[in-house]
């Protein structure tokens, strides 16, 4: 053999050796923490062991500011997280004065799909729709995850409808 590869396999077997033979750091940190819940449970015998008290981590005491408890949530920032509410409470919420403006309705969001070809066959065309999970063949009429519909095709023009406000969208071939 090589002398550099017998000088390779010489030094990693070194290091092997003397990785096995070190004590492992984990092993220590875990009996040091073990060792001072130990010592606090012994002060206190009402606390459990391996639990600290408050304002201290392991028998390590923190400074006051450390110690401080989390300041109260701003009121907007705990409503952004809340939930919507259900259906049925927006029903039955206070209907608006008639002074309000009504706002038009939403824009429908972008079309999922890609419109990737049509195949005629039987009379009937047959629509090919690729979004990044999976390939769609659908017809005139279809309903596509319960929110579009497919109107018609013509003109390389694809007619689908948003349904939950009954907004025309046209798309174009890819």
């Amino acid at each position: 053999m090589n002398r550099w590869l017998w000088m390779a396999l010489g030094t990693s077997s070194a290091a092997a050796v003397a990785v096995s033979v070190l004590p492992d750091p984990t092993t220590e940190t875990v009996a040091a923490v073990s060792r001072a819940s130990s010592r606090e449970s012994a002060r206190d015998p009402a606390r459990p062991p391996n639990r600290a008290a408050p304002g201290e981590t392991f028998g390590v005491t923190l400074p006051p500011a450390a110690r401080a408890p989390w300041p109260d949530a701003d009121p907007a920032a705990s409503r952004a997280w809340a939930s919507a509410p259900p259906a049925h409470r927006a029903a039955t919420a206070a209907p608006l004065p008639a002074s309000a403006a009504v706002s038009a309705p939403a824009a429908p969001p972008p079309f999922p799909y890609a419109w990737i070809g049509q195949l005629e066959t039987e009379g009937r065309v047959q629509i090919y729709l690729s979004s990044p999970q999976r390939l769609v063949v659908a017809y005139e009429g279809d309903v596509l995850d319960t929110r579009w519909r497919i109107d018609t095709v013509s003109a390389g023009r694809l007619q689908v409808t948003w349904l939950p406000t009954d907004t025309a969208v046209a798309v174009a071939a890819r």
